[in-house]
């Protein structure tokens, strides 16, 4: 509900705020410990459409980066692809990732999934710059690694994105395929907020079929979900996606 929806924009707004205070102390210095919650705020502002409050706060940091151990320094650039790329602002995502993924493939310490993230965001990029097919060759060369392993957040998020690069290509029928693989191995692994994009994605999918009913419960799921998940903006986009399917339908006390 609203009330619920503004309590977790409260807490987000005071973790940045504190975030930012421990920061402006730069004359000490940023210890390694405050990389993480720079990453999970930045990411959790990212997930809700603050990306503008995301890239403020890295630029926050400035100098300070020069005191963080490159494992960090990586996870806070990683951190700044993925806005952009969220704010779709591709080029620049695409400049930073890049550099980023050659680096991590040449030091074998890096964890793999680490560098399956990074290309995830590359193959995003990609596709929101109508490089369709760069990002489709991609992100299926990245499914068939990650199928060889136990489902993942990571494998649940390829199938997210290459069904938004299928319906980018009007390939609705491998879209409504992909969408399905994302649902459910979001669901193996509990990734809701994957879920819910996916769901997002279908509703929208099965609208351009007509099949009205199909569309109505998977974006009244994706809603759900990002109510549950105090996700005000994202749920308010699955209400105004079922308002216009109820409008099509002709419910037009539905849609209001």
């Amino acid at each position: 509900d609203l009330g619920a929806s503004m309590l977790a924009l409260g807490d987000l707004g005071l973790r940045l705020q504190a975030l930012k205070t421990m920061l402006s102390s730069g004359e000490r210095g940023a210890p390694d410990g405050l990389g993480d919650p720079v990453v999970e705020c930045c990411e959790a502002l990212a997930e809700a459409n603050r990306v503008s409050e995301a890239l403020d706060l890295l630029a926050t940091l400035g100098g300070l980066k020069s005191t963080f151990s490159v494992d960090v320094v990586r996870r806070l650039d990683a951190t700044l692809a993925l806005v952009l790329d969220q704010a779709w602002r591709s080029e620049e995502a695409l400049a930073v990732v890049r550099p980023l993924i050659a680096s991590c493939q040449s030091d074998p310490a890096v964890p793999r999934t680490f560098i399956c993230a990074l290309r995830i965001c590359e193959g995003s990029s990609l596709w929101k710059m109508n490089r369709v097919d760069e990002a489709i060759a991609l992100l299926r060369d990245l499914r068939s690694e990650l199928l060889q392993l136990p489902d993942s957040r990571h494998l649940a998020l390829v199938a997210q994105q290459l069904c938004s690069a299928y319906m980018l290509k009007g390939d609705s029928s491998t879209a409504i395929a992909f969408a399905w693989d994302a649902i459910v191995s979001a669901r193996r692994v509990g990734a809701r907020f994957v879920e819910a994009c996916a769901l997002g994605n279908l509703g929208m999918l099965e609208k351009q079929r007509c099949r009205w009913a199909a569309s109505i419960e998977a974006h009244s799921d994706a809603r759900r979900i990002f109510e549950q998940g105090r996700n005000a903006y994202r749920a308010t986009k699955e209400k105004r996606s079922l308002a216009i399917v109820h409008w099509k339908m002709g419910h037009l006390s539905d849609a209001s």
